[in-house]
């Protein structure tokens, strides 16, 4: 297990959630850039704009045949959940 903590992020003074956001994904992109680089790598590649995406395995065939077998939302006070098929 290894594990990399960057800096505290914390919510400038006027700054909404999507711009928040964007900045944690950037320092997770410099995080993963480091974990396969090295420090100082990843520092000069983030200065020049040039991040890592964010991606994970191409996943849209399982996704979605997750989505779809989610439990129908009802009042299970009246009975069990019912699931799709």
């Amino acid at each position: 297990v290894r594990l990399l903590v960057g800096d505290p992020l914390r919510a400038r003074d006027g700054e909404d959630a999507l711009a928040l956001t964007a900045r944690v994904q950037a320092e997770v992109a410099r995080l993963l850039d480091e974990d396969t680089t090295d420090w100082w790598s990843s520092l000069r590649r983030a200065a020049e704009g040039d991040r890592p995406a964010l991606k994970g395995p191409p996943a849209s065939s399982w996704r979605r045949t997750w989505e779809a077998s989610r439990p129908v939302q009802g009042d299970t006070a009246t009975g069990p959940e019912v699931w799709r098929a």
